[in-house]
């Protein structure tokens, strides 16, 4: 039986477009853009969870294992309240940059929280160009120049640059994180990070139980002077606060306060559960003997096919890692450009030079600039950003954000949350511990030669001669002397 019109419904007139049931939702309202909640977990773990992946294994060497596990359920429970508190702030503003989260903030902490986030981010894009540029010249060079040290990849780190920047243009070209192409290097991100997860936890335990009674590694149980530089390392991976404004601005309408309470929660889980997993299997292996880059000593002392993996995987995520680094920079540029001429705020929404130049920019600017400063000395300025910049978007900007955005309006409406006034007590606690941490690393900063030319490690590949090996930055060394 056909249905009949009912009281206020028309016949379509002729040639009239009529909206089909499937391009609305069951409420009747049009289909929504944007990130589903199981995205969205994704993409913050991708983000928080790149080059810790290299490094966490040298955590529990500088504050011991009882110390590491100490600090991971600290900083884990933290990161999900500030996490929590930022996505909260972007979603009531409809934010998708730092400078529209935080609006209800001092203009001297508004400004400072901006560009902190900008240079951080930025050169953390350059931090993972730097490793990929090392890995091949370490890696794959020295099989290129095996036959008469001329390959012209190899000759400089500029030259090596620029097959790099062309693979990081493509990938960081989405202005959305829920587009199609951004969605699938997540994806292959998150595969990748699962397989060298697995790779990496079962050469710890292959090492570990091939190891020689003779030689047991040594293992520190407990270090409190490393407290504090552990703090450092694990609130710039867990606390993540870089991508949230572009994370909250990019989910579906109907599930951001949503997301933004269970979100954090699944992600910061997942990432501190990978850490730990990660830390003990590959400390527990190689002990105290472990250095910054434990993939490294696997490489010296126990090369194989999966320390191949380990390797080459780290790079691939790196690659991958760039676009979630370099989106906020792009994003909180068009917003100053957006705003001085009255346009829409989103990144999307810009005409298709603009995107084409900000990406153009960001993405050559941290291709080439490591490479043409020297690594060593790009080393020290990413040291100082993490100390500085880092320190502020990890800790103290959550601090911020809860007192002028949830503790003063609860003031002001007669309530008094004595809980959320302990939580940011406690995370200026971490910020001030953070920052005295900071200013020892800075201070032990020294200017290192940048050693043998690329083109010279390329001749020497064709004599014969093992390429150096990766050093561990020297502000970190003394903590684990």
């Amino acid at each position: 039986m056909l249905p009949t019109p009912g009281h206020g419904d028309r016949l379509a007139e002729p040639g009239e477009r009529v909206a089909s049931r499937e391009s609305f939702s069951l409420e009747g309202e049009p289909e929504e853009k944007g990130l589903t909640l199981r995205q969205a977990v994704m993409i913050s773990f991708n983000s928080g969870l790149s080059g810790t992946l290299g490094t966490v294994a040298y955590y529990p060497r500088l504050c011991g294992y009882w110390g590491f596990l100490l600090v991971l359920a600290s900083m884990g429970t933290t990161a999900v309240l500030e996490q929590q508190a930022l996505m909260a702030a972007s979603v009531q503003r409809k934010a998708h940059t730092f400078d529209e989260m935080c609006e209800d903030l001092p203009t001297w902490a508004r400004r400072v929280s901006v560009w902190s986030g900008v240079l951080f981010l930025w050169g953390c894009g350059g931090f993972c160009v730097q490793f990929i540029q090392e890995f091949i010249s370490e890696q794959l060079c020295p099989v290129l120049c095996a036959h008469d040290g001329s390959f012209w990849l190899c000759q400089s780190k500029c030259y090596l640059s620029i097959p790099i920047f062309l693979v990081v243009f493509v990938t960081c070209y989405p202005s959305q994180l829920y587009g199609c192409l951004s969605l699938s290097v997540n994806a292959v991100s998150l595969a990748t990070k699962v397989v060298l997860v697995l790779t990496a936890v079962l050469k710890g335990f292959l090492v570990w139980t091939r190891a020689n009674p003779a030689t047991v590694a040594h293992h520190t149980a407990w270090r409190p002077s490393g407290l504090p530089a552990v703090f450092g390392l694990l609130s710039a991976c867990l606390a993540n606060s870089g991508i949230m404004p572009q994370l909250a601005g990019d989910l579906k309408p109907s599930l951001r306060t949503m997301a933004s309470k269970w979100c954090p929660i699944w992600a910061v889980a997942l990432q501190a559960s990978t850490c730990c997993l990660l830390a003990l299997a590959n400390y527990g292996a190689l002990g105290d003997a472990v250095t910054f880059q434990y993939f490294t000593v696997y490489d010296q002392k126990y090369p194989d096919v999966l320390t191949s993996i380990l390797q080459g995987g780290m790079a691939v995520v790196m690659i991958l890692e760039l676009p979630l680094v370099l989106l906020p920079c792009k994003s909180q540029v068009w917003g100053f450009m957006a705003a001085a001429t009255g346009e829409e705020r989103p990144l999307g929404t810009a005409k298709l030079p603009i995107r084409f130049g900000l990406n153009l920019w960001f993405t050559l600017s941290s291709s080439l600039i490591p490479a043409v400063v020297g690594w060593n000395a790009f080393n020290n300025f990413q040291v100082a950003l993490t100390c500085t910049c880092g320190v502020w978007i990890s800790i103290v900007l959550p601090a911020l954000v809860l007192v002028y955005c949830v503790l003063l309006p609860r003031r002001e409406a007669g309530g008094w949350d004595r809980p959320l006034l302990l939580l940011i007590s406690w995370v200026l606690l971490l910020g001030v511990v953070c920052t005295i941490d900071g200013v020892h690393q800075l201070l032990e900063l020294r200017a290192a030669p940048e050693g043998v030319p690329l083109w010279q490690e390329c001749h020497n590949a064709a004599q014969g001669v093992p390429p150096k090996t990766a050093q561990m930055p020297q502000s970190l060394q003394s903590w684990g002397s």
